[in-house]
């Protein structure tokens, strides 16, 4: 059978992108260019595992004036997880997202707690329908963490500085993992790694039987 784009080259793979066989050659010069790939197609989690990595601009990496260090990754490793998380639950809806929308939604978040922190309140919601999902997601989890530590009594409230430089370590994956292609999706492949529904979980959770010894 012979490749759906080029129609010479034997087509070897089925591509979820634009549903048809295509060879392997299509594929790679396609991908997340000409074809927008689906964040469950494993070769494109394949190829992002092993293409080399454009050379970074340092001058261009974002949120140059906040520091983070190992220590803090370590400490606040679990809220990293809950964000990264909550992120991707935004976007998981929206068949045509691409990392540029997480972007736009990690620039106005950063935007939005840089205010924050500074005593001020100023919420830079996206226009972009996609970005504004990942960035309600985002605000809806740390509203649910602060009410969960309320609600436990359990220490000091989670400050506006903390999540700020999550974000900022997260806009500094994004800009990391970007391959210079217009429908690139690494970062929210990097994104749903982290994903987990904890409504669901906690749900599933409540409804387990329970033994009575």
């Amino acid at each position: 059978m012979p490749c759906a784009i080029c129609k010479t080259a034997k087509a070897k793979r089925f591509c979820p992108g634009i549903r048809e066989d295509i060879c392997t050659a299509c594929c790679g010069v396609g991908r997340e260019r000409t074809i927008d790939c689906p964040l469950t197609c494993e070769y494109l989690a394949e190829a992002h595992r092993h293409e080399k990595q454009l050379p970074a601009d340092p001058d261009a990496m974002p949120g140059k004036d906040i520091p983070i260090d190992e220590d803090f990754l370590h400490t606040n490793q679990y809220l990293i997880v809950l964000l990264t998380s909550a992120m991707f639950g935004g976007a998981k809806s929206h068949a045509n997202a691409l990392d540029s929308d997480a972007v736009t939604a990690l620039e106005s978040l950063v935007t939005t707690y840089r205010t924050l922190n500074s005593g001020l309140f100023y919420e830079a919601k996206p226009v972009n329908p996609i970005a504004a999902d990942m960035f309600d997601a985002v605000n809806a989890c740390v509203e649910d963490i602060r009410r969960r530590i309320r609600e436990a009594e359990s220490g000091p409230q989670l400050p506006d500085s903390v999540v700020l430089n999550v974000l900022v370590f997260l806009q500094r994956m994004a800009f990391g993992l970007n391959n210079g292609r217009p429908k690139c999706k690494a970062f929210l492949v990097f994104l749903s790694q982290f994903y987990t529904d904890l409504k669901q979980a906690e749900e599933e959770v409540a409804e387990e039987p329970k033994v009575i010894l």
